[in-house]
């Protein structure tokens, strides 16, 4: 096979051969100024495009393509790229003729077309992703270029491939990165041809008009700048305004062009209609079958794509494929269909692009819009979407990953439009990771980390495929590497370990670790931190290289992780829950931390929203996945001192300190001196009830029962502050550390408890129909107000943003909304009416108008 190409490539070579002569008659000469102002900040690579012409002429089944470039070599960077000349083209359909090739210096223009040296050369510049396509690439190398001269080059290529059956399609750019002083493109095209146009709003507007016959379009521009875009832009996202032109008049036509291409033909006998007889009398399920011929397919033919000539369409017979073991996506996805059809599955190929992905929709109708070939399969009422040129898949037609490019062109005679690819679980690279910190061995010793990742689907199969094209040693080193980033000195605690079911397709990986200095020195002397999270799930909301961007960011899409991270401590160790949700157009985060005495637990899920970010929206992401990253890690900080006082301690009272003591008789006095007036306020009733007015009803009902769950809640948040209080006053108080948490605790206990008491003699008034009821519930809304408010002022967190800052808003509009109602509900007036001191319903009557109704 390999003496067959190389003969084939010289032969080509030979063909290749590029001519020398004056350009076409029907190409428009543009006038070259070489004296034009170089914007000197726009610069790239010290070179400037003084001059890029684009024409094209189409008559017929030929078609040819003129170009003419001028550059200028600014300074000496630009040197090397002014005077090299590179010019590709497929000699399978192609003709290469020279027409100039010059250097502009000082009002001389000095010619090298008959001296520079021109070299063919086969590059096969996609030989290292299996792919050669046959094209040669002229080289020409110019003599005695110099800062300030200008190249100028022209050329025309002529030819157009047979097997597009006299169909034609191409594009004009209308920006570069690089700026250009004077762009121009032409089309001349027949007057009784179909022709479709299609460009971005905004870009510059053709010039049309009729030449014998022929229909001329003309776009031109001067000192079009050069833009530059931000790396790691979604696929589809192209900002370069460009043209675009077809004589295929919808997605259906280029459909029915394909469909002879990919007519299935008879089965071939020999191996693939044994593995058919095989698969059919193994699998009695269909879509069992279906996941066999497509893993033979995957396993027994190997990936090598031979573009050249007709190659670049058309799929090489099935019987072909077979005997010599290779393909491409064309020939593999073919071979599948006619295994399929054989065993009565309806399948179809469909036509994909893998780098604009989504952008297909935006262009015009035409074969060049694809670069890749799929199967589409349908089992019962389900429809399936399948790469032959996979690595092998393992597991169930529902547990194998499918493959996910946006939108397809099914080819078949009843297709008229493009079809959108569906994004489900099939598509989703799914994670399941469970970190695991055993720290029991004591504080200030080695701790192991032990990390258990689940892949299935399109994640297990990446796996799996990295695994075979490496070995588990080398795996290991780049885990150990990675790690070691968070954990310096990290070591191996055992090799390891993979173990596969490709029954469903899931991959599980465990990893083992010893963590010598996973307790390091802390800010204070004789203190000990240590800081956990989740490394795995870190990286992933990693800060992105460039937040300041005039194009989107692309990140992965779609993903899940779930995360479970578990701490085991050598001692009991107090740490307040959280609960973090984070919320972005690109993704959603949620995180909850439960604690036991000696074992913390977090469970995180993150799930990717979009596949991209916008420009605009950077610096709120950014801030998003901070907020996720660090709800992700926590610092533990170990006291020897204040343990070793609390083990020496044997005293009841001092077990927590006399500060607090008296702070809590303090607190309580409070609490119960409040009770005891707003119990005792005893206001009058309302001046008269209306005739009609009913005691209680649905929404006073409604409000007794928040009163019940905010009294429940409120003593809940009391009761998980009284570990902390008690914790950081023996800490902070008795041992004469600093006091910052401590009076943050305990000012939160106040307010907590001072809640709380209202809550009760809110609900004491509200029961017994007290009239002091409405006036005590303003009174609270009021305190509820400034103290957040307060609040606010003082913390660095706002009060009133993020998932916290929702329910904080909530909870002061519904306070607002029921003391607007107590204030104006008639109901309420005719249902709080007893005083404290009567005892009895006491309602003000009004003053008599008349002497009738003061005697009556």
């Amino acid at each position: 096979m390999w003496m067959v190409w190389c003969g084939m490539t010289q032969a080509w070579a030979a063909a290749g051969t590029p001519t020398k002569g004056p350009a076409p008659a029907w190409v428009t000469s543009i006038a070259l100024d070489n004296n034009a102002p170089v914007p000197q900040d726009q610069i790239r690579s010290g070179v400037y495009y003084l001059l890029t012409d684009r024409q094209t002429r189409v008559a017929g089944n030929d078609r040819q393509r003129f170009n003419r470039i001028a550059i200028k070599a600014v300074n000496e960077t630009g040197l090397e790229q002014a005077a090299s000349v590179d010019i590709d083209f497929d000699p399978s359909y192609e003709r290469l003729t020279l027409h100039t090739l010059a250097v502009h210096r000082q009002g001389q223009v000095l010619s090298q077309l008959a001296s520079a040296s021109i070299r063919t050369l086969q590059r096969e510049r996609e030989l290292e992703a299996q792919v050669l396509d046959g094209q040669l690439s002229v080289s020409i190398a110019l003599k005695d270029v110099r800062v300030g001269d200008v190249v100028e080059y022209a050329y025309t290529l002529q030819g157009s491939r047979p097997v597009m059956q006299g169909h034609h399609a191409g594009a004009f750019d209308l920006q570069w990165r690089s700026p250009v002083h004077t762009l121009h493109a032409r089309l001349l095209w027949p007057a009784d041809r179909p022709l479709q146009i299609k460009s971005p709003d905004g870009a510059v507007p053709a010039v049309e008009r009729t030449l014998g016959g022929l229909r001329e379009l003309t776009w031109s521009a001067q000192a079009v700048p050069g833009l530059r875009v931000n790396e790691q832009t979604p696929a589809w996202y192209d900002p370069y305004p460009f043209v675009q032109w077809t004589s295929f008049r919808d997605w259906g036509e280029v459909s029915r062009w394909a469909v002879p291409l990919y007519r299935v033909p008879a089965l071939p006998a020999g191996e693939p209609a044994q593995e058919v007889e095989r698969i059919r009398q193994a699998f009695p399920d269909q879509g069992d079958q279906l996941v066999a011929a497509l893993r033979f397919v995957q396993q027994n033919i190997r990936y090598l794509s031979v573009a050249i000539g007709e190659g670049s369409y058309t799929p090489t017979p099935p019987a072909v494929v077979m005997q010599r073991r290779f393909g491409d996506c064309k020939d593999k996805t073919l071979l599948t269909l006619t295994m399929l059809k054989a065993l009565g599955i309806d399948a179809r190929a469909a036509l994909v692009n893998t780098e604009i992905r989504e952008g297909v929709k935006d262009r015009v109708p035409s074969a060049a819009a694809f670069n890749h070939v799929l199967v589409r399969a349908q089992v019962g009422a389900q429809t399936y979407w399948l790469d032959p040129t996979s690595d092998p898949q393992t597991g169930t037609l529902q547990s194998i990953s499918q493959p996910y490019f946006g939108f397809a062109l099914v080819v078949d005679p009843e297709t008229r439009d493009l079809e959108p690819m569906p994004q489900g679980v099939a598509t989703q690279t799914v994670r399941k990771i469970r970190t695991e910190f055993d720290a029991t061995q004591g504080i200030g010793q080695t701790a192991t980390l032990t990390i258990t990742t689940e892949l299935s689907g399109r994640s297990a199969e990446r796996q799996r495929s990295d695994l075979a094209r490496s070995n588990l040693e080398e795996l290991q080193r780049n885990y150990l590497n990675f790690y070691d980033s968070y954990y310096p000195g990290i070591a191996l605690a055992a090799p390891i370990s993979v173990s596969d079911n490709t029954r469903t397709n899931v991959l599980t990986v465990v990893e083992r670790y010893r963590i010598g200095k996973f307790w390091t020195g802390g800010t204070k002397p004789d203190d000990l931190e240590a800081s956990v999270g989740v490394p795995d799930l870190s990286s992933m909301l990693r800060e992105p290289a460039e937040r300041v961007r005039n194009a989107p960011l692309a990140i992965t899409h779609p993903s899940v992780v779930d995360s479970t991270l578990v701490v085991r401590l050598p001692e009991d160790w107090t740490v307040a829950p959280e609960r973090h949700d984070i919320r972005h157009p690109a993704f959603h985060f949620t995180d909850h931390l439960t604690t036991t005495p000696r074992v913390l637990t977090r469970v995180s899920r993150y799930v990717s929203l979009s596949d991209h970010v916008r420009a605009e929206d950077m610096a709120d992401y950014a801030r998003q996945l901070e907020a996720a990253r660090n709800a992700l890690w926590l610092d533990l900080t170990h006291h020897p001192k204040a343990k070793a006082a609390k083990a020496d301690d044997d005293g009841p009272l001092t077990s927590f300190g006399w500060p607090v003591a008296a702070y809590l008789v303090a607190l309580a006095w409070v609490c119960w001196w409040l009770a005891h007036k707003l119990y005792r306020y005893d206001p009058p009733g309302p001046a008269a009830a209306a005739e009609d007015a009913k005691p209680w009803g649905f929404w006073l009902v409604l409000f007794g029962l928040s009163l019940c769950f905010d009294w429940v809640k409120e003593r809940q948040t009391v009761w998980a502050s009284v570990g902390p209080v008690l914790r950081d006053l023996w800490f902070h108080v008795v041992l004469h550390r600093p006091p910052e948490s401590t009076v943050i605790h305990l000012v939160t206990f106040g307010v907590m408890a001072l809640m709380l008491t209202l809550s009760v003699v809110q609900l004491l008034l509200y029961f017994g129909r007290r009239t002091s009821l409405p006036r005590v519930t303003y009174g609270m809304f009021g305190f509820l107000v400034l103290l957040s408010l307060t609040v606010s002022s003082l913390s660095d967190e706002p009060m009133f943003s993020g998932a916290e800052g929702d329910q904080n808003i909530r909870e002061l509009v519904a306070a607002m909304l029921w003391s607007l109602y107590l204030y104006r509900s008639k109901r309420v007036k005719a249902t709080f009416v007893r005083r404290y001191r009567a005892g009895t319903d006491r309602i003000t009557p009004a003053a008599p108008s008349t002497p009738k109704e003061a005697q009556a």
